[in-house]
């Protein structure tokens, strides 16, 4: 099973067609987006980290649309 990049729980990752990343449904984190190139990068992030990127893909992303981590939120 998938897991939560951000808080390592099980998350169901669901295909969201031709989008280059991942998405994510997780019960504490809810529903969301890691672009590609996020996973491109080295990983190591703290919780804090990927939480922090949650939020400010929260605030900048369109009303009712899923929220996308960017690699430039880490």
């Amino acid at each position: 099973m998938p897991q939560c990049p951000i808080c390592k729980s099980e998350a169901e990752e669901f295909d969201l067609g031709l989008f280059d990343g991942a998405a994510f449904d997780c019960k504490t984190d809810g529903r969301f987006r890691v672009a590609g190139t996020v996973f491109a990068l080295p990983q190591g992030w703290s919780r804090w980290q990927w939480e922090n990127a949650l939020t400010i893909a929260k605030r900048v992303g369109a009303p009712g649309a899923l929220p996308l981590i960017k690699s430039d939120y880490l």
